[in-house]
C-alpha cells in the first residue's frame, strides 16, 4: 500500500490514481483537514482537487462544487488567493453578424 492509499483513503480509486500520478512527476499534495479536498502545489502555483465520485455529497459540498462563488469563498478563507472575476452580462455580448 502506498502513502497515496493510507493519506487519502476516503478518496476513491480512480481520485488514488490520479493523485498517484500527481505524486510521481513532483506535485506537493496534501489533504485538507478531513474532507477529500486536496491541496496540489507545484512550483508555486497552487489548486484543489475534490474526488465527486460518490452519491454521498453533501448538499453544502455541491454548492460549492457547482458554485464558483462559494467554491472561490471557501478557498479564501482557507488561504488561497483568489482571483475576485467579473460578473459577466450578456446584454453587453456583442453580436456574431
Amino acid at each position: 500500500m502506498s502513502n497515496i492509499d493510507i493519506l487519502f483513503k476516503k478518496h476513491s480509486f480512480n481520485s488514488r490514481l490520479l493523485l498517484k500520478e500527481l505524486s510521481k512527476r513532483g506535485v506537493f499534495l496534501t489533504p485538507i483537514k478531513q474532507t477529500t479536498l486536496v491541496r496540489a502545489v507545484y512550483a508555486k502555483h497552487s489548486e484543489v482537487f475534490f474526488d465527486i465520485y460518490t452519491n454521498l455529497v453533501s448538499y453544502t459540498k455541491g454548492l460549492i462544487v457547482d458554485d464558483k462563488y462559494y467554491a472561490k469563498q471557501f478557498l479564501k478563507m482557507h488561504g488561497f488567493e483568489i482571483n475576485p472575476g467579473q460578473i459577466f452580462d450578456k446584454s453587453h455580448k456583442k453580436s456574431a453578424a
